[in-house]
């Protein structure tokens, strides 16, 4: 009887469901967020979260400017990882870093008036 209830307990309490359920909300949430605005269009990939370094990972991250008449990349990127230091965080200080892998951030010059 106690292995059928450790059982039970184990799949109610799975750390990886956790996870998994946080991260595809947080992913519809900036997906969602991204569709609504009129100035750019985009979508990002799988989110990755890593409470132990307190960091995450976002996967395919492609963001467009849509105010042309065609819309125009703005910032792409296979993979880009946010990592904030906790210790910083008990001093009441934000401090971080950010890596990219193959960013692509494209700019333009408006010609002058």
């Amino acid at each position: 009887m106690a292995d059928i209830r450790c059982s039970l307990a184990r799949a109610h309490c799975n750390p990886g469901r956790w996870a998994s359920d946080s991260t595809w909300a947080l992913r519809n949430y900036v997906n969602r967020t991204l569709d609504r605005s009129p100035l750019y269009a985009g979508n990002i990939g799988e989110v990755q979260i890593h409470l132990w370094r307190g960091a995450y990972s976002i996967h395919d991250v492609r963001i467009s400017k849509t105010t042309a008449t065609v819309p125009v990349p703005l910032f792409a990127s296979k993979r880009v990882d946010f990592a904030l230091q906790w210790n910083a965080l008990i001093h009441h200080k934000v401090v971080g870093r950010v890596l990219m892998e193959n960013p692509n951030l494209t700019l333009w010059m408006l010609p002058a008036k």
